[in-house]
């Protein structure tokens, strides 16, 4: 059994699941995910790797011949670029057109989905959020953005606005989710922040604990019954939850949606966890 913290047992049976990105130290999900090895008695760690763009295709095929591996968590950049170097992705990967957990099976080929908007969607009814019928406004068409914005859609959100700062990008979004039966999704910032249940932020804006998606004009002409919720885990509490905090409205932090993922995660790589 791996402990938290004591990497004593450690040795070459250990399975090494690497988590990648650029940069990782504001991930949260190796802490969890270790903290749940050790409970189960399972001899894995997952471990943060820094892994600049340019090293992603040399660290796929490493990882396609490496039998201790059998998969990795993709977070900042690399959720669309490995989409393109694995072998299959799953029908929702698809139309995000980004993976964010890769599994390598018997014969060392890899396969990838994408659950950062099952994460997020959790993490809403977890807090009793309603996601059905209700009307939401996802900021930024990024990966992690267009995976949530896909997971309310199929929850039932009667209507998803999805806005990126980068023109054209939503709208490209939303036509490829109207190929595939999503036309709840519409482009742009929505006309009636009043109408809103659930505001998302999808961007990496907050992380410098200063800097904010949404301007102070812009929270107070959300109605009091809005959830604002953000995928960033570091900081914690971003300078966007904590205005929304102050205006009185419901908040759900990144490392709620990380910490739903962290069994589905380990469920796909082939770990069970019974406590």
């Amino acid at each position: 059994m791996i402990l938290p913290g004591d990497n004593s047992s450690i040795s070459g049976k250990t399975l090494v699941i690497p988590m990648i990105g650029h940069p990782v130290r504001q991930v949260h999900m190796p802490g969890v995910l270790n903290a749940r090895f050790a409970g189960n008695g399972i001899d894995a760690v997952m471990v943060a790797l820094d892994l600049a763009p340019p090293a992603l295709p040399s660290f796929v095929h490493m990882m396609r011949l490496s039998a201790n591996i059998p998969g990795c968590v993709v977070t900042l950049p690399h959720k669309a670029a490995v989409s393109a170097l694995i072998d299959e992705v799953s029908g929702s990967a698809t139309i995000i057109g980004a993976v964010n957990v890769i599994r390598r099976t018997a014969d060392n080929r890899l396969e990838g989905d994408m659950l950062d908007g099952w994460g997020m969607a959790g993490a809403l009814a977890a807090n009793d959020v309603a996601i059905e019928g209700a009307s939401c406004w996802v900021i930024g068409a990024g990966a992690a953005g267009t995976a949530i914005a896909l997971a309310l859609c199929d929850a039932g959100a009667s209507l998803v606005w999805l806005s990126d700062t980068r023109p054209g990008r939503a709208e490209a979004v939303a036509a490829r989710f109207a190929l595939h039966g999503r036309s709840m999704l519409s482009a742009g910032r929505p006309p009636d922040p009043a109408a809103l249940s659930i505001l998302v932020n999808a961007t990496p804006v907050g992380m410098d604990g200063r800097s904010s998606p949404l301007d102070a004009h812009g929270l107070a002409a959300l109605a009091g019954h809005c959830c604002v919720a953000d995928v960033i885990t570091e900081p914690v509490d971003t300078p966007l939850l904590k205005a929304a905090r102050q205006r009185g409205l419901r908040t759900i932090g990144g490392n709620a949606m990380a910490e739903m993922q962290t069994d589905e995660v380990a469920r796909y790589m082939g770990f069970d966890f019974d406590r």
